[in-house]
């Protein structure tokens, strides 16, 4: 009987364990996602100022963007 009840508290320890790892790893591939498209919003970001430098370099003025009344 001891033996017995050792046996299942090793099954359920190591189906917990299995459990842990599995959620451990989605949530690695969650964060993972969000670094990418943090990545790809910082790179897009920075491309666009780069872009409006370079207007403003070879014009010297802002470029006009919008209509003011």
């Amino acid at each position: 009987m001891l033996v017995q009840q050792q046996s299942e508290l090793e099954q359920r320890r190591k189906r917990g364990l299995q459990r842990f790892r599995e959620d451990t790893e989605y949530i690695e591939q969650i964060a993972a996602g969000a670094r990418a498209q943090a990545e790809k919003d910082r790179q897009s970001k920075e491309f666009k100022v780069k872009e409006k430098a370079g207007v403003i370099r070879s014009t010297g003025k802002l470029p006009g963007n919008a209509c003011c009344f």
